[in-house]
């Protein structure tokens, strides 16, 4: 099945109410990606931001009202229940429906762009022509923001596998990465900076067994495992 037409399945019966019960009650790992979003939007300033593969706009309608953000993805229905949901407790948010590798935006556009359970789902290939494409619309002075599952988290990592083998895992396969360093040097990208989010949720992947769940926290006590969200950012001086 393609990515598309996974995502799509993916979304499908969602309603507006489902995506403002999201918003309303975020996972661990969007309260602290919004707080690292927003301390940049802060620190630096920041009028525009895109979210590229937004599906249901959560990490966006997190973030201040006072930032103009773009709201990107190729599922045509779920940025029309984007608009429908949105239009009126978020006149900052624009909508397209557009692939993320041919955005139609100029150079530049854009001080903020990010996204989070994207990339991991493209060959190094696919990673490394997304980047340039989020870097090419990013402005001079703007950071580009992108978040993954960290597969170097033990818990994490057997979760997957498991929930892959017995065809409980729902969304498009994930790859292993570590930082997309290479996929940056490949657009001449440097200055990359990675940091891990969202311990807690590591162990919530294995709520299916509650043995396998307390096994991996009695070990934690040793290993210091590492968190969900692995978030890798760049500046663009």
């Amino acid at each position: 099945m393609e990515q598309e037409e996974i995502w799509k399945k993916h979304t499908m019966g969602l309603k507006p109410e489902d995506l403002f019960k999201r918003i309303q009650n975020p996972a661990q790992f969007q309260i602290e990606l919004n707080a690292m979003l927003s301390q940049l939007i802060t620190e630096n300033g920041y009028k525009t931001a895109i979210e590229v593969g937004c599906e249901a706009g959560t990490s966006s309608a997190m973030l201040d009202k006072s930032i103009e953000v773009t709201l990107l993805d190729l599922n045509d229905d779920i940025i029309k229940l984007d608009q429908e949901a949105y239009a009126t407790t978020y006149p900052n948010f624009k909508y397209c429906v557009a692939d993320m590798f041919a955005m139609p935006f100029e150079n530049e556009s854009f001080d903020l762009v990010f996204n989070a359970g994207v990339i991991e789902h493209f060959d190094f290939d696919d990673r490394a022509r997304a980047i340039k494409e989020y870097w090419r619309v990013l402005k001079k002075g703007g950071t580009m923001v992108i978040a993954f599952p960290n597969h170097y988290s033990l818990p994490y990592r057997f979760a997957y596998l498991v929930r892959t083998i017995t065809k409980k895992w729902i969304f498009p396969p994930e790859n292993k990465m570590y930082n997309l360093k290479k996929e940056l040097q490949a657009s001449g990208i440097n200055g990359l900076q990675r940091t891990v989010l969202s311990k807690a949720s590591i162990f919530n992947w294995n709520n299916y067994s509650p043995l396998v769940n307390n096994c991996f926290k009695a070990l934690d006590k040793v290993f210091n495992f590492e968190g969900y969200l692995t978030v890798i950012w760049v500046k663009k001086n």
